[in-house]
Order: structure tokens, then C-alpha cells, then sequence
């Protein structure tokens, strides 16, 4: 079935499904008996939120979508009207090629071709593979050019314990540092966010709080959403950076939690931003899986 996000690629084990679309490599759907861990991704019309989505070459936004690379001046499109930013990249609404297809396993392959405002080319793959444990995504890019390519990662699910508000659920999250950002989203602050309104070290209800921040990750982490009755789903990575945002675009069904390799404008900043020699490749991985 061809739909605006593409074919439908559908993955099963044992009490898990799942749904990946081609254009972005999106994770459309995620369930475990029956139950939504994810925000459905609505197939038939384009997403709304950036649900599901593959961010690369950079995620989150890059300042006025310019940038310096070796004393030249680019400009990437700005994707973000509102805010005057580039937003998640460019490959959230390529076609992708499905590689490997398996009951528990799709594998899908895009080329970034180099163009003005990122004149490098990237070899992508995007891996999904489910087991009886959880699903576990991966995305690796490589560079494909002549030259040293800068590369940001990033993947954009949202959470949720079978699609109730996010009001009624408990969120146990344990950063490092925040980043809160300014009305154009982009970093205004630097800080600890132990004790801080941003920290849920200490389990917290979501009720009256609103959060579209990144924040610096101390080793491997996990973020876990639970429901009163225990029902709950957590994602746990090795990135750098997370990125939460409480899913007001979505009317707070879900919350976004978003595994990235650098924080928002790093093409500027550098922080944490991988450089690649040609040929060579960075990753990124996380797991999504039911609690309770």
C-alpha cells in the first residue's frame, strides 16, 4: 500500500508490532499486546510533529539555518518558518530503500546527496529490529565524499502508555545538564538539572508541566513513562543528548523523547558534533520496550 509516508512495512515477535514507513524511515506505530507505546503515526496524512522521524544530518535546529564551515559561509533551508530555524535536518521526507525485510527485522538505505547548504554526501541506514524484548533501532551514516563532513543524529518517537494524556502519567528521567532554550527554541541557558523543574531523577507526574528542552546525558540512561495501574513504556539509549518535549503539537497524547548525538545549533556551537573523514562512520541506537 503506497500512502503519503510511503509503503507500510510491518515487523512482529512475540507480543510486539510494529509499523515502519519508507519516506523518512518512520516508526508509524509500535504496540505491545495491543497496547500503544508510541503516537500512531497517522499513515494517510503527513505527520505533524515530526512523529517517528529519522534526523539527520543534524537534529533539532541550526540558528537562522546558517552556518560556517572553514571560513564559508552556508545556508540550509529554513524548514522552521515560525522560528526562522532549520529544523531536523534533511531526510525526514526522503523515500528510503528497503534493504532487509524480515518478520522481526527492516533494514532501509537513503543516499544524501551533497548540495548547497551541505555539500557532503552520506551514505544511511536505518535498522528495526523486534524480538519478544523490545524494538531496537539503529541509524549509522558514513561519509561518502572527498572531504571532512560534520554529522548530527537524532530519531523523534513519542511516547505514550496506550495513547491516554500524558497528564496522568509519571515521568522518571536522570539528565546530566539542561539546555533551556529561548522562544526561537535554540539555547539561552546552560545548567545542572538536579533540583531544577527539568529534573525527574525523582519520579514526576507530567500534570502542569510543559517541556521542549535538551538536556547533556551522563552514560547509558532511560527515560520511563508510567501509568497508576504500573502499564508503562521506557526508552533507554547510549546518546549524548536527549531531547524532551511535552507534545503540545500532538495535544499532549505523547511525549517526545529524543535520543540525539549533539545538541541543538551544534553546526555552529561544535558541541559534541561529529566530524567525519571520508569514509568514515558514527551510530546511534536505542530500544523502545513495554514496562509492566
Amino acid at each position: 500500500m503506497i500512502t503519503p509516508n510511503g509503503r507500510l512495512l510491518h515487523l512482529e515477535a512475540g507480543d510486539y508490532r510494529a509499523t515502519v514507513t519508507t519516506v523518512g524511515a518512520t516508526l508509524a506505530s509500535l504496540t505491545w499486546r495491543g497496547r500503544d507505546l508510541v503516537h500512531p503515526l497517522e499513515v494517510g496524512a503527513l505527520p505533524r510533529a515530526y512523529e517517528g522521524k529519522v534526523l539527520a544530518p543534524w537534529p533539532n535546529r541550526i540558528r537562522d539555518g546558517r552556518w560556517t564551515r572553514e571560513g564559508v559561509a552556508l545556508q540550509v533551508p529554513i524548514t522552521e518558518v515560525a522560528t526562522g530555524n532549520a529544523l531536523h535536518g534533511l531526510v525526514s521526507w526522503l523515500e528510503w530503500d528497503a534493504g532487509t525485510l524480515a518478520p522481526g527485522l527492516v533494514s532501509l538505505h537513503a543516499t544524501l546527496a551533497a548540495q548547497p547548504g551541505y555539500p557532503f554526501g552520506l551514505g544511511l541506514e536505518v535498522r528495526y529490529a523486534l524480538t519478544a524484548d523490545g524494538l531496537d533501532w539503529t541509524i549509522s551514516a558514513v561519509n561518502d565524499g572527498a572531504e571532512p563532513a560534520p554529522v548530527g543524529l537524532g530519531f523523534h518517537p513519542y511516547l505514550t502508555v496506550g495513547g491516554g494524556p500524558i497528564d496522568e502519567l509519571t515521568l522518571s528521567f536522570a539528565p546530566e545538564l539542561v539546555l533551556p532554550v529561548d522562544e526561537r527554541g535554540l539555547p539561552a541557558d546552560r545548567l545542572s538539572a538536579a533540583g531544577t523543574e527539568y529534573d525527574f531523577t525523582e519520579p514526576r507526574r507530567l500534570a502542569g508541566v510543559t517541556i521542549d528542552a535538551p538536556y547533556r546525558m551522563a552514560g547509558p540512561w532511560a527515560a520511563r513513562l508510567l501509568a497508576d495501574d504500573g502499564a508503562g513504556v521506557e526508552l533507554s539509549s547510549t546518546s549524548r543528548w536527549s531531547h524532551l518535549y511535552t507534545g503540545e503539537l500532538l495535544e499532549r497524547r505523547a511525549l517526545a523523547v529524543e535520543p540525539t548525538t549533539c545538541p541543538p545549533d551544534a553546526f555552529n556551537s561544535g558541541e559534541d558534533l561529529d566530524v567525519l573523514a571520508p569514509g568514515q562512520a558514527v551510530a546511534l541506537t536505542c530500544r523502545i520496550a513495554a514496562v509492566g
